[in-house]
């Protein structure tokens, strides 16, 4: 275990076995969060015709194994959100390491993932969501 996570744990004052089951919540989430990618990512092959459904189906029989759905993503819920809000027919979501999740979604100058990645970039530099800064016209 990290040293530098451990005196973060115990600067909570958190006793060991509460250190311990934040890391076990920790450690269960990795595998989860890469087997939802994986889910994503064969139905998005499924759809370009480049993998059979049944990859599609494996991977959620894997999941109801594993006792998991898309909505223990965070990302997937707050892109989902943001998608139902807005009326936006693509919307992408990404977690930041403090917490903070970012959103992009499709419009007229941008597609959802380059619309994600100037926004995250926008949050960063502590640019204000309102002020664009790239110019509608394209000039």
């Amino acid at each position: 275990m990290d040293k530098a996570l451990i005196n973060l744990l115990q600067t909570w004052e958190l006793t060991w076995p509460e250190i311990v089951s934040v890391m076990m919540t920790h450690v269960r989430m990795l595998p989860c969060q890469e087997i939802i990618r994986r889910y994503y990512d064969a139905r998005r092959r499924a759809l370009a015709g480049k993998c059979s459904e049944e990859e599609v189906y494996k991977i959620e029989m894997l999941m109801n194994q594993a006792g998991i759905t898309v909505h223990d993503s965070p990302v997937v819920d707050a892109a989902l959100s943001r998608a139902e809000e807005t009326e936006a027919l693509l919307c992408f979501a990404l977690e930041l390491a403090d917490g903070r999740m970012i959103t992009g979604k499709t419009t007229d100058l941008l597609g959802p993932c380059s619309a994600l990645l100037l926004n995250a970039l926008k949050e960063l530099a502590g640019i204000p969501h309102s002020q664009p800064v790239i110019s509608p016209a394209g000039n």
